[in-house]
């Protein structure tokens, strides 16, 4: 009898730790992820947006896909809450990093933004990502063009 609560103890921690790891991959992802999204947003002219929409793509999105816990997906309002919601909700956790993209690239395909507005666009494209994470619906074939249409200006 010990030995069987053991494993059912031993079980449930393995569960746990197994999400709790999942968790943390993507929230370590989300920074670059968005970083990314926003270079793609304030430089639509730059010769790296292909480039940067690709890594979106496949890199972070293709990635957080394949992670799941024991076969199970999060639900949307999981990814939602990870990817945008925690990353949004302290301003100087992406303020200072976008300030720092700003000074890193070239000012001549940097279009004027408003932050407010990146977020919008943000949110609009996490929504639908997120369902398509959550249903099993986004691998790397998926075509995400028209989603990240919302970054256009």
């Amino acid at each position: 009898m010990k030995f069987v609560l053991s494993l059912q103890e031993w079980v449930l921690n393995e569960k746990s730790r197994n999400r709790r790891d999942v968790l943390n991959i993507i929230e370590n992802m989300r920074y670059t992820l968005n970083e990314h999204l926003f270079k793609y947003y304030l430089m639509p002219y730059s010769i790296d947006r292909n480039h940067w929409f690709d890594e979106i793509k496949s890199a972070f999105l293709g990635k957080i896909a394949r992670y799941k816990w024991h076969n199970k997906l999060f639900i949307a309002e999981n990814y939602y809450e990870i990817l945008f919601i925690e990353y949004f909700k302290s301003e100087t956790n992406y303020e200072n990093k976008f300030e720092e993209i700003l000074t890193d690239y070239n000012s001549e395909y940097i279009i004027s933004y408003n932050i407010e507005d990146f977020k919008k666009r943000c949110d609009l494209f996490y929504r639908k990502v997120c369902s398509d994470l959550a249903n099993g619906q986004y691998n790397k074939d998926i075509d995400i063009s028209e989603i990240i249409k919302v970054f256009d200006i």
